[in-house]
């Protein structure tokens, strides 16, 4: 994988960036170039299409800088392509089908929250005891850290194991709840049950314990993973590649 992204640097491939407009329910692919001095971190492979998810960074003085998505095609006999995912105002994130843009953080959050008179707090009930007896009984190299449900496990700065708040208050022992659909759950006795299918009504709820999957509330605009990765796979088979593509929000 080093050696596509050196090669990818190294020929100055070709960078599409997906720029927001004033509205948003669309998106606008626009032809670039991609600098050697881009940071790239891969957040997804797919290499039977030749193509990877990767999250982009651009150093600027003063310890500022840009962070976006970008997603690499690679061509045999041709100059690799990338699209980047790029929007100042708002975060990009990506969850089970989605690539959306969102709020910053902490106005977009995702995970577990306790509602007390419309206000969402991280005061989740049981989390105290939950922490003890994993603190008591994991290994002593490892350091755990808790935000919105998530229980991640440490070793040199690494995650080893992820446990999710749901496992242990529902009956749902191995779920993966990132890969439920994005919708507004609430827990319900050890169930759960979907107030919304917009996760940004997280705030309007009053009471109770609610669930929102990634890429939670703060959302912006979402668009179809699939139909992005199967635009660019066929814009990679042209002869002359376009200036300018659109996608379009999902409602």
């Amino acid at each position: 994988m080093t050696k596509v992204f050196n090669r990818v640097l190294s020929i100055g491939a070709l960078c599409f960036l997906i720029n927001c407009r004033d509205r948003n329910d669309y998106v606008l692919l626009t032809h670039s170039d991609i600098k050697k001095e881009y940071e790239i971190d891969t957040l997804e492979r797919y290499p039977e299409k030749g193509l990877y998810l990767v999250g982009t960074t651009v150093n600027h003085a003063f310890g500022k800088f840009d962070f976006y998505y970008s997603i690499i095609k690679t061509r045999q006999g041709h100059k690799d392509l990338v699209y980047a995912i790029k929007d100042n105002r708002f975060w990009p994130r990506t969850s089970k089908e989605y690539i959306s843009l969102v709020k910053p953080y902490p106005q977009s959050q995702w995970g577990w929250f306790c509602l007390h008179n419309n206000k969402a707090g991280n005061d989740l009930p049981g989390m105290d005891k939950i922490l003890d007896t994993l603190n008591a009984t994991k290994p002593k190299d490892n350091f755990i850290q808790e935000t919105n449900g998530y229980i991640r496990f440490y070793l040199n700065g690494t995650i080893v194991k992820s446990l999710n708040y749901g496992h242990f208050i529902t009956k749902f022992k191995d779920i993966n709840f990132d890969s439920l659909d994005y919708n507004l759950y609430q827990l319900k006795g050890d169930s759960l049950v979907i107030v919304s299918m917009n996760g940004n009504d997280l705030l309007e709820q009053r009471e109770g314990i609610f669930f929102v999957p990634p890429p939670g509330y703060g959302l912006i605009a979402k668009f179809n993973k699939q139909e992005i990765y199967s635009t660019i796979d066929s814009v990679s088979k042209l002869s002359s590649v376009p200036g300018i593509i659109k996608i379009k929000a999902i409602e």
